[in-house]
């Protein structure tokens, strides 16, 4: 196997010895740029919060994730050059009445689940205080490094 960063380059090596996020040779974006966001919203939290981690069982998922995952300082519309052509692909899957199905049976399990969790006390409680915190970057690392837990 083979890894590049996002502009073709080379970075197997080092990928294999310390993982794909390890140094600056793993960004570059000439070729592609793939954004990863770990919350997409505040109740997708309330839902993962349920669900727990995938990766790492063994941690929970509380105030402190939420403040390690949801930087919101900088807003990044690059992605709305391509949006003609997103929008095109998906009018083209949403043509398969199948895949339209699922699809719309994923978002109201998600809009369903979501809205069980804020009937427990503490989902809600935790959702108001994700959504009370205003934190500068600052005040976010120092928060998260003060806890270095995952709760």
């Amino acid at each position: 196997m083979k890894w590049v960063n996002g502009s073709g380059k080379d970075m197997t090596g080092e990928a294999a010895d310390n993982g794909w996020r390890n140094s600056r040779k793993s960004i570059g974006y000439d070729l592609i740029q793939l954004n990863h966001y770990a919350l997409r919203s505040a109740e997708s939290f309330l839902v993962k919060r349920q669900r727990g981690r995938a990766l790492h069982v063994d941690r929970s998922i509380g105030i402190n994730y939420w403040i390690r995952m949801d930087w919101n300082d900088h807003r990044d519309v690059t992605i709305q050059r391509n949006q003609p052509r997103l929008q095109a692909e998906y009018d083209r899957l949403m043509q398969d009445d199948q895949l339209r199905d699922w699809h719309k049976k994923g978002l109201d399990w998600h809009r369903a689940k979501a809205d069980e969790l804020h009937s427990m006390e503490e989902f809600e409680d935790l959702y108001q205080q994700a959504l009370s915190l205003k934190l500068t970057a600052t005040e976010r690392v120092a928060y998260a490094l003060a806890l270095d837990v995952e709760s």
